[in-house]
């Protein structure tokens, strides 16, 4: 199996126990079609786990790219001017259940991270009404950009590779980013196979080891 493990360029939370579950948690993704990550697939030596994706640290951010928040047009560049933010990129709050579980999660941990002096923000390529109720019926206390065309997540660079067709063309690797009020990336956690996250403990430990 070829394993990728560059960690020289960022803060990476460790990865190697993708390589232990694999197998186990890809039979929970509750898009089974769109997964491309499972046991038949490893014993193929099919799959190349990622540790890094996207922008640099120290890199500039796209700030003037258009997203919506709730059919709002917003940009980074304008969400940056309240100061720093901690931007979650996830594959869909509709149809991916592990997106849908990091999100609730951080939820509970919302007012830790605005003690660090973060605002938390998510994106994804679903639409603002999906997004909205996935807000509303899950009681969520920060807000989701909608990047309907995946033009920024293309300029960041994290448009997964694995899905040209279909429902989740378009999606980004789940990453995480902290960015200064600058529009500089100050640290970043890039997860290798989409149903590894990191764990709220490890979320707050990313922020206070930046």
């Amino acid at each position: 199996m070829r394993v990728e493990m560059d960690m020289s360029r960022t803060k990476i939370l460790p990865l190697l126990i993708g390589l232990a579950c694999v197998a186990s948690c890809s039979a929970n993704d509750t898009d089974n079609q769109a997964s491309a990550v499972n046991a038949a697939d490893l014993e193929q030596n099919n799959v190349v786990f990622t540790s890094d994706a996207g922008l640099d640290v120290g890199a500039k951010v796209p700030l003037n790219i258009t997203v919506k928040r709730n059919e709002v047009e917003t940009t980074l560049g304008e969400i940056l001017k309240d100061g720093p933010i901690i931007l979650f990129f996830t594959r869909s709050v509709e149809w991916c259940g592990f997106c849908q579980v990091q999100l609730k999660n951080v939820n509970q941990i919302k007012d830790d991270i605005a003690k660090r002096g973060y605002r938390i923000w998510a994106l994804s390529y679903d639409e603002p009404v999906v997004q909205q109720k996935f807000i509303d019926d899950q009681k969520i206390g920060f807000a989701l950009l909608s990047d309907a065309s995946s033009t920024l997540i293309d300029g960041f660079g994290l448009r997964d590779p694995q899905f040209t067709e279909g429902r989740a063309e378009g999606v980004p690797i789940a990453t995480v980013m902290l960015i200064d009020t600058d529009g500089r990336i100050e640290s970043k956690t890039v997860s290798g196979v989409h149903d590894i996250r990191p764990t709220n403990t490890e979320i707050l430990e990313f922020i206070d080891s930046k």
